[in-house]
């Protein structure tokens, strides 16, 4: 895969999640009062949990948000415990970087992967909305394409609010703001994924996290680098600026949460094996925190924190 449309700032998550990485290599690179082993603090965060459309969140789904939550902490090396009454959690993490811990709490952590249709420049991500834009995600590939024309990005790089369905045509934007997008219905996403790790690249010394599809996954994973590959085999970026609802550039959009986080394009005419990456100047901190958010289910609630200590 061709990363042409890769930012050189390190794409974010989450903006939590980004500012919990650099707030613990920080506080990593600081020196000790003592000659005794640092000990982080206990982090202890209160939450509420809603549903997906800021409803009430019920039983079951509160139920389902702690198993995961845990799950997703302890894969982080981070002994922790989870409580829930009614839709109030209550989290307590031992040793571990109160960034951290909260943007892996709230993270929903919905990963997919979507055919470029066209791309606009944004203004840039100014203020973040509670409310999803209308008509940001929808059925109709018109109506999709309305909202591309007018969004900016100002109110946030992700219009859906990750409330978008595989089969729908979605409007998203890079983290940053700078670049906008129309995005085809996906046929691949995190649950056709058999394996995520973080490694290093041994010819950049750059952190990724490296994804293994499932057997379905591979074959879907192969019919969209075919299908973004046959839109324009020279992967000219010209291509990718007109909009084409029917076939696509070839670009394909990785997006977590209705964010994009990268935009390559394939050099293939389909690839087989399977695997693919995730790059962007990632620490080593921010690939793990994301292999391990991908080796989780996606949060069935929105988690909102209402007090942390430490």
């Amino acid at each position: 895969m061709n990363n042409r449309h890769m930012s050189t700032r390190q794409p974010a998550v989450v903006a939590g999640l980004v500012l919990a990485l650099t707030a613990a290599l920080a506080a990593c690179s600081g020196g000790a009062r003592s000659h005794r082993p640092e000990v982080k603090p206990t982090v202890k965060i209160g939450a509420r949990a809603t549903s997906p459309t800021g409803g009430i969140a019920t039983p079951a789904q509160v139920a389902d948000a702690v198993n995961i939550i845990r799950q997703r902490l302890r894969s982080a090396g981070i002994p922790t415990q989870v409580t829930a009454q009614g839709a109030d959690l209550r989290i307590v993490a031992s040793g571990s970087d109160r960034g951290l811990t909260a943007a892996l709490v709230t993270q929903v952590g919905v990963l997919r992967f979507r055919q470029v249709l066209g791309v606009a420049a944004g203004t840039g991500v100014g203020s973040s909305r509670r409310l999803p834009v209308e008509g940001s995600w929808s059925a109709s590939a018109p109506t999709a394409q309305h909202v591309f024309r007018s969004y900016d990005c100002g109110y946030g790089s992700a219009p859906t609010l990750g409330l978008d369905h595989p089969s729908d045509y979605i409007v998203a934007c890079d983290k940053p703001g700078e670049i906008k997008y129309l995005l085809a219905p996906s046929d691949l996403g995190a649950a056709q994924i058999a394996a995520a790790n973080a490694v290093v690249n041994t010819q950049d010394n750059e952190w990724l996290v490296q994804l293994g599809f499932s057997s379905a996954g591979s074959s879907n994973w192969y019919a969209l680098t075919k299908r973004a590959y046959e839109a324009d085999p020279s992967q000219a970026s010209s291509t990718c600026q007109q909009v084409d609802i029917e076939r696509g550039c070839n670009e394909i959009a990785i997006t977590l949460d209705g964010t994009v986080l990268s935009a390559p394009s394939s050099e293939e005419d389909g690839i087989q094996g399977g695997q693919t990456q995730v790059t962007g100047a990632f620490t080593e901190k921010y690939a793990q925190a994301l292999a391990d958010l991908l080796k989780t289910r996606p949060l069935p609630v929105h988690v909102v924190i209402q007090t942390t200590s430490s």
